[in-house]
């Protein structure tokens, strides 16, 4: 006869000879009478017993009993196929809530479908067994006889991993997992180099676990709250074990998804916030940050976000280097919250004048001293805790997060005066204990998300007919959970080459744990002489492409940021850089709505999507910017060269390399070079990018014209991308009834054959709080040749002319930055629209006037001969576009060259005019010209 085990409400038992057999499923078609017990030779009837009255009914929802096996003193929820939840109390008391961790489980489980399980008991009892499609939980006694329920250890629990109905890997209790490809760390404080890192949720064997057994519950909640979610410690102090296992094979992408539905979404941080932040620790006046500011306009340098580090509250710097703290024991002027009149005599003032240039500004606070006694507003916060501030003798209101009443009255009379007066968000800058009043609640954590949703659910809105303000704060790193409270601070890194690089992996483990918006200190910050201006550009170029682009450095003279104050060359690269950096705005937004749904940061690691090349592994930091943009950051010195020779992994497909148009296909290892000048990028043929022109600000760089730019390849490949857009301040892109975003989808679809191209710019989906009605465009077509007409909505449009393609900066312009002003700047020969050829780009650019954004708008390009298109395509993607800008970047110091430079610049103006086999035959010319003058000296020269 079969033996029995107790299987919770809903869970059926298929009786056979030797193994009992069943399935939980959605519609319980086979319920168990739990009252009935079969008695087999190696059970009693005494212990059957006692595991029938071991089952627990849950007053959870259906759908959570539906997918969940009560077993003795064990529960098993399985969440996924993949992912299963293991709970063991001896009291046989479980708990239903979500955690600091798992933010989100009990919604997840009352939104998401059932999971079909398969269960198997062995014919004396001591076995058990739950199997998906994906994993199979093996429990009970696995190496000796053992009567009732034994505690979990190796011997007695194994999961095994599946993929594609082969065995991928088998986990055991506390298995160690050397094949974790890590997460992130706290800080970078003093890292000269690498750190070690925490370990991630993806791994090379398949599976992750997170223990949750001693994190702290979240209260119940209510979207409609306006008051901050709190947490308390478990009521059982030691619970015996609550973990959670993933085992996702190679499914890393399904993986991280799962992740964010459990714990919490990515927001999207407001727009501003992906533009350009100033940031050092210096004791700037309010008309110092003035000046700055007018500095950055005058070099015609975006900027977005003042980081004001502690200077901007008193201190006693000469009073902390002798060792003075204050009552809490913290260096005396490390926290505070009082202006300094000093550098401040005005701050509202000072804050009004940011808002009218368009900026936003941020505070640093270093909270852990408490609210001293000296403070301005501490009457009020001792007033609000009970305390009567005129009776306080050398005393003061400690710093306890912890507390809900200390936390909505430090809020309150502390920091909201500071809003008031016009501080946009709050640099939390802890870096002291990580304990607090609640039991296994790390402060820093949880500083993250009291001022997080703080600013989201408290703080008064200031937006008309939107859900609240979108929240934004700027913070370390505090544990798994940390991803839904942007943006992170990683703290005070050793200016080298290593640090550089290590930044780069760092950024890329981290989107293993969905903590995708790292704001580094670009630059570095601690140094003992002046930056190399080779350093710093390699820097800002990395941050052109990173989630967040802030430069910053120590309190040392030596130390500069200000780009324009380095050598021409390096300025003008820098700037080039940053106006890259607003230009891709567009597509980096529409990466941080896709990471918000999908749980996959808009920079990842090259393995997510091929994780079985051991090659996307070994080439640690290049990456992923969004699916089909491949970057390659330069992290290593030129070493007095004119070009880095670098090793780059393009993973199977064809790819364009930005910088030069040449194009190759992979999987395929290849060393490239790049001049001081490149930021090296590949785009997978056929890939659409939406764009803008970047202005002085995040707020002059709109979508209007929205730059859509297209990189066909030599095989004239169709594409698709999309938009997304919103009101970029407020919450409502959350809302999951009365949508208030758009999107707009972008559609190539190409003939080689028939030499012809169309593209389409559907009409919007969505609405939004100032959405605009109508949209111009420029559509640029990459590394193609001339056509011989346009057509935009059925009508042909007529073609512009350069007037001039000898300019100062050639080699700069491939982000658009000034190509983009040349378009605009040409003769509007026609209200419909009006095309051009750039010859030095290799770019066809095509000037839309403004269309309505509900309608298709469609265009499209045609080109007389497919044999000369084919040899034309051949020639745009060989590399002529890098031979170019490298010759055209040392010109100057190629006099002995001067008649063919000369012979150059005709053929190049010709290019900008002709069509067809006339400009094939120009442009193989113009090749044949730049193969010699790579022979010259100056060439290679730094």
């Amino acid at each position: 006869m079969a033996t029995v085990a107790t299987i919770a409400i809903l869970a059926g038992l298929l009786k056979q000879s030797h193994m009992v057999m069943g399935q939980f499923t959605a519609n319980g078609n086979e319920a168990m009478d739990l009252k009935s017990c079969e008695v087999g030779p190696e059970i009693t009837r005494h212990q059957c017993s006692e595991n029938v009255n071991a089952i627990m009914e849950s007053e959870l929802p259906k759908t959570f009993q539906e997918r969940t096996l009560t077993y003795g003193d064990l529960r098993f929820t399985f969440l996924t196929e993949f992912a299963v939840r293991v709970e063991q109390s001896k009291s046989h008391e479980f708990e239903d809530g979500d955690t600091l961790i798992f933010e989100s489980r009990r919604e997840f489980l009352s939104t998401s479908d059932p999971v079909e399980v398969k269960v198997s008991i062995s014919p004396n009892g001591e076995i058990l067994e739950l199997e998906t499609s994906q994993v199979r939980l093996v429990y009970g006694s696995l190496k000796e006889p053992c009567k009732g329920f034994p505690p979990l250890t190796e011997g007695t629990i194994s999961i095994d991993v599946f993929e594609d109905g082969e065995h991928f890997e088998t986990w055991k209790w506390r298995m160690d997992d050397p094949k974790n490809l890590y997460g992130t760390t706290r800080t970078l404080d003093n890292v000269n180099g690498s750190c070690p890192l925490e370990p991630g949720m993806i791994s090379r064997s398949g599976w992750t676990v997170i223990d949750d057994t001693r994190s702290p519950l979240f209260e119940e909640d209510s979207n409609e709250s306006k008051e901050i979610r709190w947490v308390s410690e478990r009521s059982t102090k030691e619970p015996d074990a609550d973990f959670t296992f993933f085992g996702y094979g190679t499914k890393y992408r399904t993986m991280m998804g799962l992740y964010v539905r459990l714990c919490g979404r990515v927001p999207i941080p407001p727009r501003f916030s992906l533009g350009i932040w100033w940031s050092r620790w210096w004791p700037y006046s309010a008309n110092e940050l003035k000046s700055l500011v007018q500095d950055f306009e005058k070099h015609n340098v975006p900027l977005d976000v003042l980081v004001i580090d502690m200077d901007w509250h008193q201190v006693a710097y000469d009073m902390m280097e002798r060792g003075v703290v204050d009552f809490s024991g913290q260096p005396i002027g490390w926290t505070g919250y009082t202006w300094n009149e000093t550098l401040f005599p005005d701050p509202t003032t000072f804050l009004s004048w940011c808002h009218e240039k368009g900026l936003r500004v941020t505070l640093n606070l270093h909270p852990a001293g408490g609210v001293q006694p000296w403070e301005k507003n501490f009457p009020e916060i001792a007033t609000a805790l009970g305390t009567d501030p005129s009776r306080v003798q050398h005393n003061y209101v400690p710093f306890n997060i912890g507390d809900r009443k200390f936390s909505y009255a430090w809020f309150d009379h502390i920091l909201r005066p500071l809003e008031k007066q016009g501080i946009d968000f709050w640099w939390l800058d802890w870096q002291q204990k990580p304990v607090t009043s609640i039991e296994m609640l790390n402060p820093t954590i949880w500083l993250n998300h009291v001022f997080f949703n703080d600013m989201e659910r408290r703080r008064p809105t200031a937006i008309p007919l939107a859900d609240g303000i979108r929240g934004l704060i700027f913070h370390r790193w505090g544990g798994l959970g940390s991803h839904r409270y942007q943006v992170g601070f990683s703290g005070d890194a050793f200016t080298s080459w290593e640090s550089l690089r290590f930044q780069v992996y760092f950024t890329l483990t981290a989107a293993n744990v969905a903590f995708g918006h790292w704001s580094h200190d670009i630059g570095g910050f601690l140094a003992k002489e002046a930056t190399p201006p080779e350093l710093f550009t390699r820097w800002v170029q990395w941050g052109a492409v990173s989630a967040i682009f802030r430069t910053h450095a120590w309190r040392k003279q030596y130390l500069e940021r200000r780009t324009w104050k380095y050598p021409k060359r390096y300025f003008r690269t820098m700037r080039e850089a940053i106006r890259f950096r607003l230009s891709i705005v567009p597509y980096l937004y529409t990466l941080n709505r896709l990471f918000f749904e999908s749980g996959v940061a808009p920079i990842y690691p090259v393995y997510y999507d091929y994780p079985k090349d051991d090659d996307a592994y070994r080439f640690k930091t290049q990456f992923f910017l969004g699916e089909s943009v491949l970057v390659v950051p330069a992290t290593s010195s030129l070493g007095g060269k004119r070009f880095l020779e670098k090793q780059t992994y393009l993973p199977p497909g064809s790819w364009i390399e930005w910088h030069t148009g040449k194009q190759l296909n992979g999987p395929l290892k290849t060393w490239r070079r790049a001049a001081l000048e490149d930021l090296p990028i590949w785009v997978r043929e056929g890939t659409i990018l939406p764009m803008a022109f970047p202005g002085k600000r995040m707020d002059d760089t709109k979508e209007d014209p929205l730059v859509v730019t297209w990189f066909p390849g030599q095989r004239l490949m169709s594409g698709s991308a999309y938009l997304y857009t919103d009101d970029g301040v407020s919450t409502d892109y959350k809302l999951s009834i009365g949508r208030r975003y758009s999107s707009i989808e972008l559609l190539s679809k190409c003939s080689l054959q028939a030499a012809k191209c169309g593209f389409t710019v559907a009409g919007a989906t969505g609405s939004y709080r100032g959405i605009p009605k109508a949209r111009a465009y420029v559509f640029r077509v990459l590394f193609a040749p001339p056509p011989e007409t346009v057509m935009l909505n059925g009508v042909q449009i007529p073609r512009s002319y350069y007037s001039d393609t000898t300019e100062d900066d050639p080699t700069l312009e491939w982000s658009l930055s000034r190509s983009g002003s040349r378009i605009e700047n040409l003769p509007k020969t026609n209200s419909k629209g009006f095309w051009s050829y750039d010859p030095l780009r290799l770019a066809i650019e095509i000037n839309v006037p403004s269309q309505p954004i509900a309608t298709d708008s469609v265009f499209s390009v045609k080109w007389s001969d497919t044999s000369v298109l084919l040899e034309s395509l051949k020639l745009c993607h060989s590399g002529l576009y890098g031979d170019l800008r490298a010759l055209l970047g040392v010109k100057d110091k190629m006099k002995e060259v001067d008649a063919e430079l000369g012979k150059l610049q005709e053929k190049l103006q010709v290019g900008s005019q002709t069509m067809g086999a006339e400009w094939l035959h120009g442009m193989q010319e113009a090749k044949d010209i730049l193969l010699g003058l790579k022979d010259a000296k100056a060439y290679e020269s730094y």
